[in-house]
């Protein structure tokens, strides 16, 4: 019987492959295979497995955190819309640029120069923050994300 028949069996992995793996979802799935497949019901169907752990992080982040700004707020809903409306991927090693709420510039390798940036955003949209959303790495949680004035 081949695992394509039974997805439960064990599969042989090669050692660049599971370098690519997200060890903790890897760990989830051995741990709590039923938790691992739930999609949380409050949100859409159809997405990606991290982009909704993506998703879920972003809202724990907004009811634990003490330190996140009403801008920080915004932008996170921004995100978040984004990502529930298919818009936005988890890419990893990309980041998308959040101003105000407003995406700024999709998925890139390339970073944004916020030196030249942020003084042309706040002319556009007023005062404001930055938010960069990215993941650095594909072990989950994901890597701080960075909020600039």
């Amino acid at each position: 019987m081949s695992t394509t028949e039974n997805p439960d069996l064990p599969v042989a992995v090669d050692g660049p492959t599971w370098a690519k793996y997200e060890k903790e979802w890897v760990l989830r799935a051995l741990w709590n295979p039923e938790a691992y497949r739930t999609i949380p019901t409050s949100e859409p169907l159809g997405l990606d497995l991290k982009v909704y752990y993506r998703i879920e992080e972003l809202k724990n982040m907004c009811h634990t955190s003490s330190t996140l700004t009403l801008d920080d707020r915004n932008n996170i809903n921004a995100v978040l819309e984004a990502y529930r409306s298919g818009t936005l991927k988890v890419q990893l090693g990309h980041a998308s640029y959040w101003y105000n709420g407003i995406l700024k510039r999709d998925l890139s390798r390339y970073a944004v120069d916020l030196d030249e940036a942020l003084p042309r955003w706040r002319v556009e949209h007023g005062q404001g923050k930055c938010w960069v959303e990215r993941i650095w790495e594909p072990v989950f949680p994901s890597s701080p994300q960075f909020g600039y004035t």
